[in-house]
C-alpha cells in the first residue's frame, strides 16, 4: 500500500507538538510493554517445558520403583509379611 505523503503530513499537522510528543512517547511505551510481554510469554513456555520434563522424570521413577518391587517379590527378596500383607 502506497501512502500519500501529502495526506499523511496534512493529517499530522493537525496535532500540536505536545500531542505528537505524547504519541511518540506512548508508542515507545507500547513497544517496551510488548517486548516485556513477549519475555513473559517465553518464560511461561520455558516453565511449561520444565514441568513436562519433570512429569516425564516422575513417570520414569515410578516405573523404576514398580520394576524393582516386582523383581524383589519375584526373586524372594521381599516377603509379603514384611509389608503387613
Amino acid at each position: 500500500m502506497k501512502i500519500n505523503i501529502h495526506v499523511f503530513s496534512v493529517y499530522f499537522q493537525r496535532f500540536s507538538d505536545v500531542q505528537l510528543q505524547m504519541v511518540e512517547d506512548n508508542t515507545l511505551f507500547v513497544q517496551q510493554r510488548e517486548k516485556e510481554i513477549l519475555q513473559i510469554v517465553q518464560s511461561i513456555q520455558d516453565l511449561n517445558d520444565i514441568f513436562k520434563e519433570l512429569a516425564t522424570m516422575i513417570v520414569d521413577q515410578v516405573r523404576l520403583v514398580v520394576l524393582v518391587t516386582v523383581y524383589s517379590y519375584s526373586l524372594g527378596f521381599v516377603d509379603d509379611n514384611e509389608h503387613g500383607n
